[in-house]
């Protein structure tokens, strides 16, 4: 396994598992919702009919309409529906929990089974000058200019997190200069973003860049095939005569999530210093229901981000706003329990928040959090302090916030 591969999937282990958990926990929610704005459209077409009949038959029929429409008769016909879907959506999370419910408390069942297949077979890490170059030659050359592979990845997040796709492909070229000329080298990859693979077109299907191959060749003396997963074990079972069923091929063939699951986890560290989109906590602000020019002023300053970032994370995972797309994954508590053993500068809740305004007030507070509550008008410290709560309950209050303050 390529070092990248290794340290992408234990560092994004976290964001999986938490995008997986959000996306059920918001399933069953969305049904209701749909339902409800289903409910809406037949209610508004209702109307506008009633009013055609107002305005050209002489009302005749529009009391028929009330009679026969209504919102009891509606939730009858599609109360089996919504309890079917409910039930399904619900069925999913909890047969899904089991894994994510060890990972929150510290145990993830799957890295060591991962761990133990491998084994030492990983990749040497790069050293700190050659990662350093290969970033700046990244997104200075390589990305600006179109030159595959990883180029779609620029602006997103840091420019370590951007230049993956390019160190990967680095170290695949190094560990092939060490091979012998002719070899034939396989990567199987479920990537298929355009900064890998040329689009079908001009009689073209979709295929790897020819420039990838060329570097390839042209560096390595060797071969380069690119292969999805499906296509990977679909090999092993027909050359190598490996028991693979057809099943677990037409798995693989499905496509890949693209939402939360493929974005990219920040850590706190990497969050406190950098600046969020403005547009993007301007939304926050106004979707939480702040109104104070306290706290909008700190909207705007460097040194409140992880305020802004958790803002951002906590109106979204509580569904009070809607995910804009290539928003990070994150997680970012203002309020930990006292065994998660918080890092220096942590306040516990007795020490700021008065009787009444936060229910467990042997909690700690961060220290980002206790400034803006310091500056806070009544009304939009008591909007936070409820936020906070309502976040914390719903995730379990997180992991330690171990971030620069």
């Amino acid at each position: 396994m390529p070092h990248q591969v290794g340290l992408e999937f234990v560092r994004g282990r976290a964001g999986a598992i938490k995008g997986r958990i959000d996306e059920l926990t918001r399933a069953p929610r969305e049904v209701t919702e749909a339902f409800e704005a289903a409910w809406r459209q037949v209610s508004g077409a209702t109307s506008r009919v009633k009013k055609l009949l107002e305005d050209y038959a002489g009302s005749e029929g529009a009391a028929e309409l009330d009679e026969l429409i209504t919102k009891e008769e509606f939730t009858a016909l599609t109360d089996s529906w919504r309890s079917t879907l409910l039930a399904k959506a619900r069925g999913i999370k909890d047969e899904d929990d089991f894994g994510a419910a060890t990972f929150s408390e510290g145990s993830d069942t799957l890295l060591p089974q991962i761990a133990a297949l491998f084994g030492d077979a990983i990749g040497e890490p790069p050293s700190e000058s050659e990662l350093k170059e290969r970033v700046e030659h990244a997104t200075a050359f390589r990305f600006p200019n179109k030159v595959p592979p990883g180029f779609s990845d620029l602006g997103k997040g840091t420019e370590l997190s951007a230049a993956g796709d390019y160190l990967l492909w680095e170290e695949l070229i190094q560990h092939a200069r060490s091979l012998p000329d002719g070899a034939r080298v396989i990567l199987a990859s479920r990537d298929g973003k355009e900064d890998w693979y040329q689009a079908e077109g001009f009689g073209n299907s979709q295929r790897p860049w020819p420039d990838l191959i060329d570097e390839f060749e042209r560096r390595t003396n060797s071969r380069l095939l690119l292969v999805g997963p499906a296509g990977f074990y679909a090999g092993i079972r027909e050359f190598l005569g490996a028991e693979i069923a057809s099943s677990t091929i037409d798995e693989l063939n499905r496509p890949a999530p693209q939402d939360e699951e493929e974005q990219l986890f920040v850590s706190p560290k990497d969050l406190a210093g950098q600046d969020p989109p403005e547009e993007l906590v301007l939304d926050a602000y106004r979707s939480a229901g702040l109104s104070s020019n306290a706290i909008r002023q700190a909207l705007g300053r460097p040194s409140d981000r992880l305020f802004q970032w958790w803002l951002i994370g906590t109106t979204r995972d509580l569904g009070i706003r809607p995910t804009r797309e290539g928003e990070p994954l994150f997680d970012l508590q203002a309020v930990l329990k006292p065994e998660a053993k918080p890092g220096p500068g942590w306040l516990r809740a007795s020490d700021i928040v008065r009787s009444g305004e936060f229910p467990y007030l042997s909690m700690f507070i961060a220290p980002w959090f206790a400034s803006i509550l310091q500056i806070s008008p009544q009304v939009d410290r008591t909007i936070l302090l409820r936020l906070a709560h309502r976040h914390g309950s719903a995730t379990g209050f997180g992991a330690p916030d171990q971030a620069p303050t």
